[in-house]
Parts: structure tokens; C-alpha cells; sequence
């Protein structure tokens, strides 16, 4: 503490369930906008697109993500690969 100035005041309890109340409220609020605001990619690509170019164009914009992909691929070898893909594929095929 720094000689001659006045020390902070401490807040109550009530002060600091207040902050806290208002904090949430705040951040539900911003959540709320959040969700209800038109998402305008999805408006702008139409909600028929394939589910395959919404795959590519997220790839395309978080290229540490594709990165990442490659990455598990390739260390998870070819035979899990195709474990993985027996058990994926006819649940893909349904929809």
C-alpha cells in the first residue's frame, strides 16, 4: 500500500451478488441476440446445400482444423480407417 492514498474499499456481499446478477444477465442477454440473429451465410447459401460443401467451406476457413483432420488420419492407419468407416458410412447413408 502506497503511502498517503485512501485504500480500496472492499464490496459486500450484496454488492458482489449484484455485480455478479447483472454480469449473467448481461451475458444470457448477448447469448440471446446471438441465437436469434439470422445467420446470413446460411441464408445466403440457401438451405439446400449439399452437407458436403458446408464440410469444405468450414475446412477452407479454419485451415488448423484441416490441419488437425489430416493429421488424426493419417496417424490412425489404414485398417482403423476402414473400421471406422464400416461402422460410419451406413450411418451417413441413411439420411
Amino acid at each position: 500500500m502506497n503511502p498517503g492514498t485512501a485504500p480500496t474499499p472492499v464490496p459486500t456481499a450484496a454488492e458482489r451478488k449484484a455485480a455478479l446478477v447483472l454480469r449473467l444477465q448481461q451475458q444470457r442477454e448477448s447469448w440471446r441476440q446471438r441465437r436469434d440473429a439470422p445467420d446470413e451465410e446460411a441464408q445466403a447459401d440457401g438451405a439446400d446445400t449439399f452437407p458436403r460443401s458446408r464440410v469444405f467451406r468450414f475446412l477452407m476457413a479454419n485451415p488448423a482444423l484441416a490441419a488437425a483432420a489430416v493429421g488424426l488420419v493419417v496417424a490412425a492407419g489404414p485398417a482403423r480407417l476402414v473400421r471406422w468407416g464400416s461402422w460410419l458410412l451406413p450411418l451417413l447413408m441413411r439420411r
